[in-house]
């Protein structure tokens, strides 16, 4: 085909060419034009005219305005005329100048040139391996094709992979197929898979291409790396560090970026608990503890799935390409890490210790069922931590109900243990002293008693954001659950900033 094309362009060369030769004699050289370039070799077109011409050419060079004592390719051609001509050996990803020549009469020392067209080759058609990842028993590798000629035709493209250095496609590979119509540039990712564990394995990208249709398949490699593959004891370990790192050994799933269940991992005890407020009527705190093994291959923590609803939650997933962490169990759901512990500190502080004052409200009917009426009859339309007051506040009467136990400096103590905390409290005060009268203070306290049922529980309150997102709580503009840790009650509360 490619010969076919040639001479076709160098009969239309001359026939667009033939009116605008001069007969008087004179030689001349016509401007070069390109026919085609690749990574080593490009093809010129160019026509001389002129009388006793004995010799004509191409001659190049990376310097401007090549001269016959640079590189150059002789015609087998004399005489006026259009030709072609191929230049071999050049350098990949080069820019050069060329120029055709004549000379007459035998004349070497005084030739003619046309005028400088300039080019550059094409890269070289490589393959990169960008990253390698093991596991057990197999390797996931991203690597990335670029260069070559786009008309030449990729047909196969991998890692090629073995126990020795510089393996072939003979030793072994994990490859991908190109059809026509398929990408053959860009990145692309294989697995190599039946591998032994704690072996170390040397890669190498490979591309399989053909110049032309009818071209045999050239092979070219990239450079080496080498990776290991785990024992199970390190893929454990792995899988342990990335929970660890992406903060999920504790934390919350979600479905549709609300809050559906709460789990915590012992993974020296082998358990999970796990922490959802029930879909029936009723809406108790439910806790369940599970046992938990990894699978196989140690790509999954699993458990027997907790159901709350229509939703199960049956585990944790590890990607083996990227190594993210996944639930198991029903479809679309997605991890949040939990707050931090100066956050969930925070929300209970004044300013002077690192917290954001008033902010934290429980709003009429947004918390358990078994937290009556009665503690809005008493408490007005707004319950709420109140960090200035230093403690548990009502509005509108701002009854201060008690106080965090504080240290030494004043310091309010809410120990935090990952997303639990836990609250201690000290004695009901009361800012307007014996402006209460002794019915009022009982009224008070029997309408929040399931409010301080909750907050007195020992094993503290774990605490969730109630939909995903990006706030912290010193932003505001979200409701968070509190979850009785043992206890079946829990309280919804919105999060504000101060005088807001």
């Amino acid at each position: 085909m490619k010969k076919w094309m040639i001479a076709c362009m160098a009969l239309l060369l001359a026939t667009a060419c033939k009116d605008e030769i001069d007969h008087s004699g004179e030689v001349h050289a016509t401007a070069v034009e390109l026919y085609s370039v690749e990574v080593t070799t490009a093809m010129f077109a160019a026509e001389m005219y002129g009388d006793g011409i004995t010799e004509r050419g191409i001659c190049w060079s990376e310097e401007q305005n090549p001269t016959t004592a640079d590189s150059k390719i002789t015609d087998a051609g004399t005489g006026a005329g259009a030709f072609t001509t191929q230049i071999t050996g050049l350098e990949p990803s080069t820019t050069y100048y060329v120029r055709a020549y004549a000379i007459a009469h035998g004349d070497a020392e005084h030739p003619y040139y046309s005028s400088q067209f300039e080019f550059t080759t094409c890269d070289e058609l490589t393959a990169a391996i960008s990253s390698a990842t093991a596991s057990l028993d197999y390797i996931v590798a991203e690597f990335t094709v670029a260069g070559g000629v786009n008309y030449w035709i990729v047909k196969e493209c991998g890692i090629a992979y073995g126990t020795s250095a510089n393996p072939t496609v003979a030793n072994g590979k994990a490859s991908i197929e190109i059809k026509s119509g398929d990408p053959d540039r860009g990145d692309f990712s294989v697995t190599a898979s039946n591998l032994r564990e704690g072996v170390t394995y040397y890669l190498r990208p490979f591309v399989s291409y053909a110049t032309d249709v009818d071209a045999p398949l050239t092979t070219v490699y990239g450079e080496q790396t080498s990776v290991k593959t785990l024992t199970q004891a390190e893929l454990r370990q792995l899988f342990v560090d990335r929970l660890e790192a992406s903060q999920l050994t504790y934390g919350s799933v979600y479905l549709n970026n609300n809050f559906v269940m709460h789990y915590s991992l012992d993974l020296d005890a082998n358990t999970v608990a796990v922490s959802y407020i029930d879909a029936s009527s009723n809406q108790d705190v439910k806790h369940v503890t599970r046992s938990i093994a990894f699978n196989d291959d140690y790509s999954k923590l699993e458990w027997t799935s907790v159901t709350s609803g229509s939703t199960e939650f049956a585990g944790i997933g590890l990607d083996g390409a990227t190594f993210n962490l996944y639930p198991l169990g029903s479809a679309d759901m997605q991890f949040q890490a939990s707050m931090t512990s100066d956050e969930i500190y925070s929300i209970f502080v004044k300013s002077d210790f690192g917290g954001i004052s008033r902010v934290s409200e429980l709003h009429r009917g947004e918390y358990h069922p078994s937290v009556p009426q009665s503690i809005h009859d008493v408490a007005g339309n707004c319950t709420e931590f109140n960090g200035d007051n230093g403690g548990f506040i009502t509005h509108p009467s701002t009854y201060l109900l008690f106080k965090n136990k504080t240290d030494n400096t004043g310091k309010p103590i809410i120990p935090v243990t990952k997303d639990v905390a836990t609250f201690t409290f000290g004695e009901y005060t009361y800012p307007y002293g014996g402006s209460l009268t002794d019915d009022q203070v009982k009224a008070v306290e029997e309408g929040l008693k399931p409010v301080t049922d909750i907050l007195y529980d020992t094993d503290g309150v774990i605490i969730v954001k109630e939909t995903v997102n990006t706030l912290t709580p010193k932003q505001g503009g979200f409701y968070y659950y509190m979850l009785s840790s043992k206890g079946t009650g829990w309280l919804k509360w919105y999060l504000r900033e101060y005088g807001k």
